[in-house]
């Protein structure tokens, strides 16, 4: 498989990011603590809380899982970066990323695929539908790394390209919709730097863009001619893990008209970008992915909540 390296940051960036922002935004959130409600209680919420970035792939395919499911849950959205906080605080520091889910006792869950498979072996007999077979894993582990890392190479080289000002006034439109006040604040100040740093070394990463879409094309491939013979990915009768898996990492690829409130429309890309949305979402694989996402996408179980004032700490 191609070798994948989605950002070529200069040492002196990743110096910074790590020893000196994310140190100063967590103590920054902990003092917020003290003074607000920014963490919830599982006295007071005793359903699950799913801490998101609304846009990110990963994170759709922990929602469609549950919503599928009937699950009800908290969501938590963040702001691109400041979710960072939230995610050490609840992990004691040893993972930033998101989607976390966090349980009774702030028992955190790190990861889309060890999400559902925590929902799968606590709940066998509601979540058995998810991994029916040895082959749901083995295809889920590859789109994770093969299709989730470059789609998100992409579009963010999409995103922060100087030249696309309006796919990314579009994108943060949405975004701050859906998070806090104070997280669209910080968003949009680091949004700016976050920018700076991408465009600073915009020579390298931008000649990733090739190996991105040449990637994508090997692995849609892949996916046409498992769906030669089979109505699913992992060959069974209904959708499971590995279907949920293609179709949320394909999100940011495909553009689906049902998810245009998380994301963008496809319209709202660079021509250039548009055609290559338009190439794969004729193939096989892209037909396969937005039916999913027409007739098994249920969504409205969860309860999103932007402000947490009301929820004691």
């Amino acid at each position: 498989m191609t070798s994948i390296k989605l950002f070529h940051l200069d040492f002196y960036y990743f110096l910074f990011f790590h020893y000196v922002y994310y140190p100063f935004i967590f103590l920054l959130v902990r003092l917020l603590l003290l003074k607000s409600n920014l963490f919830p209680s599982k006295t007071h919420w005793p359903q699950p809380i799913l801490h998101t970035l609304p846009y990110s792939h990963y994170c759709e395919k922990v929602r469609w899982a549950l919503d599928l499911q009937n699950e009800i849950y908290l969501e938590r959205p963040h702001g691109l970066m400041t979710y960072a906080p939230f995610s050490l605080y609840y992990t004691q520091a040893k993972y930033r990323k998101v989607p976390i889910l966090v349980l009774e006792d702030n028992i955190t869950i790190t990861g889309s695929t060890d999400i559902l498979l925590y929902f799968y072996e606590k709940y066998p007999d509601q979540y058995k539908w998810l991994y029916p077979n040895p082959e749901v894993k083995e295809i889920e582990r590859y789109l994770d790394v093969q299709l989730g890392e470059p789609v998100m190479g992409l579009i963010y080289a999409i995103f922060f390209n100087r030249q696309n000002t309006h796919t990314l006034s579009c994108w943060r439109s949405n975004l701050e919709r859906n998070i806090p006040d104070w997280e669209s604040l910080m968003f949009n100040v680091i949004a700016r730097d976050f920018r700076f740093v991408i465009e600073s070394n915009q020579g390298p990463f931008h000649s990733d863009i090739k190996i991105f879409l040449d990637t994508l094309e090997e692995v849609f491939s892949h996916i046409n001619k498992l769906l030669e013979e089979r109505t699913y990915l992992a060959n069974t009768s209904h959708i499971t893990a590995a279907d949920i898996t293609f179709a949320s990492l394909s999100l940011p690829l495909l553009c689906p008209e049902k998810m245009e409130d998380l994301y963008i429309k496809s319209s709202d890309f660079p021509r250039d970008f548009q055609k290559i949305i338009e190439k794969f979402r004729q193939t096989k694989a892209g037909q396969f992915a937005l039916k999913l996402y027409e007739n098994e996408r249920t969504r409205g179980n969860q309860v999103q909540i932007k402000k947490l004032t009301s929820l004691n700490a």
